[in-house]
């Protein structure tokens, strides 16, 4: 994604970030198709949809993320998949959700192809999907009748609660014959797509929460979770930044962040401590128990997800092989005006050891929690990496920026991310 292909909380005016998917998902609706034998007309199977009232259009809805884990390559029926299928996902199902949810009179706001801004009114319910998987079908070689079936992963979380209060798998079908010769793959595609939809619109658990009859569809998730082998933490402890130590050059500090990737999704991260230890963003992670982790100097290896709180957004991986210097941590509130830099690899691996500098604008507490507001850009592909100080300690983890606006970014200050994780700082 650059993750961020792919989100803080208090005030009603922002939406938070850090609440985009983490799921295993459940239930499947899958949507049949048949045909008119006399006519060969492709017939849909009709859809209930429950439609909002023109008049009470029920809670505001936002549509924020959109992932596919299809790995390229991986061959689905007739199809081998692609980037291009990555991109015809990210390119035009957000608009079939937009234009859908309109027509039944939902109350949406808005739709952003970046997955790291806020929205400059804050939606009541935050909805992400998952592309898990796909299958194109050919009725014989060299024709054009061709079908497409998508499996979405959805998970809606509500911004009041704070907390995941939905979730739902459903398939999706759709002809690419039956719409006329001129039907292309995209339009196929996107159909399947709102088919699939279409199983949470028909959905009565769903039109309550949007209804605001329902509060909750599914108990709240775990803040915190262990992955893995937690005893790695074990006697684990960072390194916190002293006044008398040496101050560690931009062109040294760069060597030690990380682009994360995971399926087709890119985030940062960055290192922490000399047995490799990295921290990054939770939804840079989801629910991923393996992560690639790609160096500044190209080199690729496996880190293990070994701890998660979804709540502050924050994470820590396991990479033995890494071998990189851990960068300290200054934990210290510096003043508002400071110059402070941003790493990561915004926009993808191409991009990554890019350095960004601004100022402390604020510090902010937004719903119960604090955030570091600068002026350092970052883009998507940023998140997870370090905001850093002059001596190249960190002070914050790169996380969202502010929609609209040219120069508002949030970040987690860092003594909060860690002992979230419950990791000491020596």
């Amino acid at each position: 994604m650059g993750i961020g292909n792919i989100c803080v909380s208090s005030s009603k005016r922002f939406a938070p970030l850090f609440l985009f998917l983490s799921i295993t998902l459940c239930g499947c609706v899958v949507a049949q198709t048949q045909r008119d034998n006399k006519s060969n007309t492709f017939v849909q199977p009709p859809h209930n949809e429950i439609a909002m009232s023109a008049e009470n259009p029920g809670r505001s809805i936002a549509f924020t993320k959109l992932v596919s884990t299809i790995p390229p390559g991986k061959v689905l029926g007739d199809i081998q998949w692609s980037a291009w299928h990555q991109r015809v996902c990210m390119s035009y199902f957000p608009s079939v959700f937009n234009e859908k949810l309109k027509s039944l009179h939902y109350n949406v706001i808005g739709i952003s192809s970046n997955l790291f801004d806020y929205k400059t009114s804050s939606p009541d319910l935050i909805v992400g999907a998952v592309i898990t998987n796909a299958m194109g079908n050919f009725s014989s070689k060299g024709s054009k009748q061709r079908s497409y079936s998508i499996t979405v992963e959805w998970q809606v979380y509500d911004t009041t609660q704070q907390q995941v209060v939905y979730k739902k798998t459903t398939t999706g079908h759709a002809d690419m014959d039956a719409y006329g010769k001129t039907s292309t793959d995209i339009e196929a595609m996107s159909r399947a797509f709102s088919d699939a939809l279409s199983g949470i619109l028909e959905d009565e658990a769903f039109a309550a929460l949007v209804k605001g009859k329902s509060q909750s569809a599914m108990p709240p998730a775990q803040e915190t979770s262990l992955k893995n082998d937690p005893s790695i933490l074990d006697g684990a402890y960072i390194t916190r930044y002293k006044h008398a130590s040496k101050a560690m050059p931009l062109s040294e500090a760069l060597k030690s962040v990380v682009t994360v990737q995971v399926g087709g999704m890119l985030g940062s991260g960055f290192v922490v401590s000399g047995n490799g230890l990295i921290l990054t963003n939770y939804h840079v992670v989801s629910r991923a128990n393996t992560v690639r982790i790609i160096t500044y100097d190209g080199k690729t290896l496996d880190a293990q997800v070994i701890k998660t709180n979804s709540a502050r957004d924050v994470a820590i991986l396991h990479a033995p092989g890494i071998h990189l210097p851990p960068l300290a941590v200054n934990t210290k509130k510096l003043d508002i005006g400071v110059t402070v830099f941003a790493i990561g690899s915004p926009r993808g691996v191409k991009f990554s050891g890019t350095v960004t500098n601004g100022i402390i604008s604020s510090y902010r507490n937004i719903r119960n929690m604090d955030w570091i507001q600068s002026t350092a850009v970052i883009n998507p592909g940023n998140s997870g990496g370090p905001l850093v100080d002059g001596t190249g300690s960190v002070i914050g983890i790169s996380t969202g920026m502010l929609q609209g606006t040219n120069g508002i970014y949030f970040y987690i200050p860092i003594e909060e991310a860690i002992s979230t994780l419950g990791i000491a700082i020596h």
